[in-house]
């Protein structure tokens, strides 16, 4: 209830509206250019610092209220409110002989590895089929990156328990299925975590074939315009005619 009144009540309008945004940014990059001329004097070095400031306070309030506050907070939500939400309407009850009784127990066991190393090399697997099959993988997925998703398949953490439920009438084995299904969630979470984080590293894209540049190439390849928005009104030709 409170955070539905805190969304009602956080301004949706940024303070700072887009095209009064665009024409503020341009008069400050252009002003930070200026100081740029002679950034070892004290006055082009304070005019430089000045506009860098006003543009990151520029920016800051061009993003509406609603923006800012969903930003900030869903690193909570996703990662505490959320687990810390569903583990208390898990209803496991969590104790030295009940966890010990559980790790005793097939069924426990049986869902660890199910979604641990059964979810990921299903869908590799099935990914696999399909390309043998004739399907082809979107451009940029590598096999690393289905074995991440396939770590990320394990987590299912709220359907699983519901399934838990109607499959097992039996008390003790619903704690225990509830059980495993949790230390999944503890293990293919931190696994899936990993795996997209070392993913840049290992999967990096291969370089083309070198091609002789012809007359043609070489004004495709020409150097391209990489200045900001609002900088090519505003560069130093045009200042400086």
């Amino acid at each position: 209830t409170l955070g539905a009144v805190l969304g009602f009540l956080t301004p949706w309008r940024p303070p700072v509206p887009l095209d009064g945004f665009v024409r503020t940014a341009r008069q400050l990059l252009e002003r930070f250019r200026a100081g740029d001329e002679e950034p070892e004097t004290p006055l082009g070095h304070d005019q430089m610092v000045d506009s860098l400031l006003s543009l990151s306070d520029l920016s800051s309030n061009a993003v509406p209220h609603v923006d800012r506050l969903e930003h900030h907070l869903h690193p909570w939500v996703a990662y505490l409110v959320v687990p810390a939400f569903a583990l208390a309407n898990a209803g496991v009850h969590l104790d030295p002989g009940g966890l010990t009784d559980a790790f005793t127990s097939t069924v426990t066991w049986g869902i660890i590895v199910g979604l641990v190393v059964g979810k990921p090399v299903g869908l590799v697997a099935a990914t696999g089929l399909a390309v043998l099959l004739g399907a082809h993988r979107p451009a940029g997925v590598t096999w690393r990156g289905v074995w991440a998703i396939g770590f990320v398949a394990g987590i299912g953490f709220t359907v699983a328990l519901f399934v838990g439920d109607l499959a097992y009438s039996d008390p003790d084995l619903l704690r225990f299925s509830k059980i495993g299904i949790i230390a999944a969630f503890a293990i293919t979470g931190p696994l899936a975590f990993l795996a997209f984080r070392l993913l840049p590293m290992v999967d990096k894209p291969e370089a083309g074939p070198t091609v002789s540049a012809t007359p043609v190439d070489e004004a495709a390849a020409a150097p391209q315009d990489r200045s900001l928005p609002g900088e090519r009104a505003y560069g130093r030709g045009d200042r400086d005619s």
